[in-house]
């Protein structure tokens, strides 16, 4: 994972060996978002509300956890959906 501009950071990419099963999920997480655009509104005011209260990634990660979870599962509903239809 790499990132770019320390405390206002812009950039954040992750970096995975060919084959790995997380590529498919950010990438369907981030067709979801894509496609949904009220899902990315809530999930970007979500993360820059949380990102006011933590100043340490960890804890930013740790309050994002269950939010990206659940966003996560309605992507991978929707990308099984959409290969059904």
């Amino acid at each position: 994972m790499f990132r770019k501009g320390g405390v206002n950071r812009s950039h954040h990419i992750h970096v995975y060996q060919y084959g790995n099963p997380q590529i498919d999920r950010h990438l369907i997480l981030r067709d979801y978002l894509l496609q949904h655009s009220s899902e990315a509104a809530q999930y970007s005011a979500f993360k820059e509300k949380i990102a006011k209260r933590y100043t340490y990634t960890s804890e930013y990660s740790k309050a994002k956890k269950q939010f990206v979870s659940d966003l996560e599962n309605r992507a991978l509903w929707w990308k099984e959906k959409s290969l059904d239809g």
